[in-house]
């Protein structure tokens, strides 16, 4: 008996050892999945920061042609406003070329701010681009004043300055004449077309206006009053012009590239400077940065 039942333990023996044995399997990724999966992750990485970047770039140009128009339109709306108020009997607009811009000056009806100790019955006021910024100079005058020729010189001279914008590249003013076709560059006081009598549309230094005599180095507009007179035209309008930028991209110019617009000689100072940036050699990330504006004002 003993025999059998050794080798029927034997033969269930052979049969355990043929079958299949269960081993547990960890899961697990080889080093080559490791290396196809990391190049990947740093492929989306990359993508994401480049989309990211170009995100940021895009926001802060929009941000930077904010501010350049933002202070283009402030010195356009200042100045409109104190023109749209200014005194024009006994008085006139004043202008000088200040370092290839333009120095303007003339007497306005504002109160001007509440800072100010005592009322006033004018405002004198003064315009000009000065290390490119627009500074808006301003000084009461009393009602005992008379010369207010001289009065309104006195806003460049003790006025008190305010920066109204820090970064403009240029700012231009045309003169438009009551003929509807005459541009005067008070730049330079170029005309065009050219006329075949002189236009009155100006008093140099030292001549008399109203009965008043224009302050040296300073001229005066003769603004336009019915009727009209074709063949001698008055001044009708102005038209200013502003290159505006932002602070960051204007500390990044250098001096060639802060000059390179020049005053207009056409009725569309816009075109000409655009023209200008075009063919320039200008710092890319300040390109799309500058802003042009212009607006005509009538003169009251």
């Amino acid at each position: 008996m003993l025999p059998k039942m050794t080798a029927l333990a034997r033969t269930k023996e052979i049969l355990s050892s043929t079958q299949p044995r269960r081993r547990s399997v960890v899961a697990g990724f080889t080093l080559i999945e490791l290396l196809v999966a990391s190049a990947v992750l740093a492929l989306l990485l990359g993508l994401l920061l480049q989309v990211a970047n170009h995100t940021l770039q895009a926001s802060r140009v929009t941000t930077q042609q904010l501010d350049a128009t933002q202070s283009a339109r402030r010195v356009l709306d200042s100045l409109s406003s104190d023109l749209a108020n200014s005194v024009n009997t006994g008085s006139a607009v004043l202008y000088k070329p200040s370092g290839g811009s333009l120095s303007l000056a003339f007497l306005t009806a504002s109160r001007g701010p509440s800072t100010m100790a005592t009322p006033s019955r004018f405002l004198a006021v003064n315009y000009k681009l000065e290390s490119h910024k627009i500074i808006r100079s301003y000084l009461g005058i009393d009602w005992s004043t008379k010369e207010l020729l001289q009065a309104a010189e006195s806003a460049a001279d003790s006025g008190t300055p305010s920066v109204l914008s820090p970064a403009i590249l240029q700012f231009a003013v045309l003169a438009l004449l009551e003929d509807g076709e005459t541009i005067v560059r008070l730049q330079d006081g170029s005309v065009t077309p050219p006329l075949a009598e002189p236009p009155v549309w100006r008093k140099a230094d030292a001549d008399l206006f109203q009965g008043q005599t224009v302050p040296t180095t300073w001229s005066a507009l003769v603004p336009a009053t019915p009727p009209p007179t074709p063949k001698t035209p008055r001044v009708q309008a102005l038209l200013v012009a502003i290159a505006a930028i932002d602070e960051q991209n204007l500390e990044i110019l250098t001096s060639t590239q802060r000059d390179i617009f020049k005053a207009p000689t056409t009725s569309d100072p816009v075109k000409e400077w655009e023209d200008t940036l075009a063919s320039a050699d200008f710092r890319a990330p300040a390109r799309a940065a500058v802003r042009f504006y212009s607006k005509v004002i009538p003169l009251p």
